[in-house]
């Protein structure tokens, strides 16, 4: 079951051609809901598009509002960093938002 987030781009993306052909795009995305009580809450993502690379390339913008699906994941502590790692979504799809 693919999870899906709706959110802002909160970074430019970073795009990369990969010796084999293929293509990666990151950026971080920021999901904003109310809890029970009414008080905002702001989950962060790091988005990964391999198969939509280009297409998220294309849409990421900073500011941008995009709503993405893809597997949920725990996302990989850098060596020598404290607190939580944060969530990854590897993508399987990027599409504009409906504002």
């Amino acid at each position: 079951m693919a999870y899906v987030a709706t959110g802002r781009v909160a970074s430019e993306p970073d795009f990369h051609e990969l010796p084999d052909g293929s293509a990666i795009c990151t950026f971080r995305l920021a999901s904003s809901r109310r809890d029970r009580c009414g008080n905002p809450q702001t989950e962060w993502f790091t988005v990964r598009a391999v198969e939509d690379a280009v297409a998220a390339r294309d849409l990421a913008r900073k500011g941008a509002h995009l709503t993405v699906s893809g597997t949920l994941r725990a996302a990989p502590r850098e060596s020598g960093t404290a607190g939580p790692a944060g969530m990854l979504i590897d993508s399987a799809s990027v599409a504009a938002a409906d504002d």
